[in-house]
C-alpha cells in the first residue's frame, strides 16, 4: 500500500485532493515543528486492528504451545536478550506474548514498545560486567529507611534510603534514561513490576539484576 506525503496545509487547502488520495493508500501529512500526521480510511484501519489481533493470538499460542520456537523467533528479532539472565528471558518471552495480546485488544502498542525498551535497558546493563557490578552494590543516599509495602508496588527512592538486605529489595529500571540511577525503583523479589514516570500504575515489564 502506498504512504502519499502530502504538507498539512493541504488537508485546509485542498482537503478534496487529500481524501481522493486515500483511495490509493494512507496520507501523511507532514507539519512542521510537531508530529506528522497519518491520514487513513477507517475500513483500511480495521482491518489492520483485525490483522494484528489475529497475529497477537497467533504469537501467545506459540508461546505456550511451542516455547523453544518462540524463543529462537524472539531472539532473531531482539538478539539483545542474549545477554539478560536465563531467568529474565524466560520473563520476557513470557510477558511480550502476554503484552501483545493485550495490546491487540486496545489498538494501543505503546505499551508493547515500552516494555521492549525497558528489557532492552535492562540487558545494556548486563552486557556491561562493571556498570552490573556498581549497580549490584548497595546505594548511598540521604533519608529515613523505606519501609516494606504492604503490596508488591514499586516505590519510588529517589531521596530515600534503601532497607536493609534483609528486607529483599532489587533495584529495578524504569527506563534508559533512568537505567544508571542508583534509586530509580525498589520492588520486592517476588513482583515483576516497573515503577511508571507520572504516577501510573505499575506494569510487568521490567526484571532486577542478579
Amino acid at each position: 500500500m502506498r504512504l502519499i506525503e502530502r504538507p498539512f496545509s493541504n488537508l485546509l487547502r485542498k482537503p478534496k485532493e487529500v481524501t481522493d488520495d486515500l483511495d490509493e493508500g494512507d496520507v501523511l501529512l507532514q507539519r512542521r515543528d510537531e508530529p506528522d500526521l497519518r491520514l487513513s480510511r477507517a475500513d483500511r484501519e480495521a482491518q489492520r486492528a483485525d490483522t494484528f489481533s489475529a497475529i497477537g493470538r497467533a504469537l501467545r499460542n506459540l508461546a505456550v504451545h511451542s516455547p523453544a520456537a518462540f524463543a529462537d523467533a524472539l531472539a532473531d528479532a531482539f538478539p539483545w536478550i542474549e545477554f539478560l539472565p536465563a531467568a529474565d528471558r524466560r520473563l520476557f518471552l513470557d510477558e511480550f506474548s502476554r503484552v501483545v495480546l493485550a495490546a491487540t485488544a486496545f489498538d494501543d502498542y505503546e505499551t508493547l514498545s515500552r516494555l521492549v525498551r525497558e528489557w532492552r535497558a535492562t540487558a545494556e546493563v548486563h552486557a556491561d560486567a562493571k556498570r552490573a557490578r556498581r549497580l549490584r552494590r548497595g546505594a548511598t543516599a540521604t533519608g529515613e529507611p523505606v519501609s516494606a509495602p504492604e503490596t508488591d508496588v514499586c516505590r519510588s527512592a529517589v531521596s530515600a534510603a534503601p532497607p536493609q538486605a534483609k528486607e529483599g529489595w532489587d533495584l529495578r529500571y524504569g527506563n534508559e534514561r533512568r537505567r544508571e540511577g542508583l534509586g530509580d525503583g525498589l520492588c520486592r523479589r517476588s513482583g515483576h513490576c516497573a515503577h511508571r514516570m507520572g504516577g501510573s500504575p505499575p506494569i510487568p515489564v521490567t526484571a532486577p539484576i542478579g
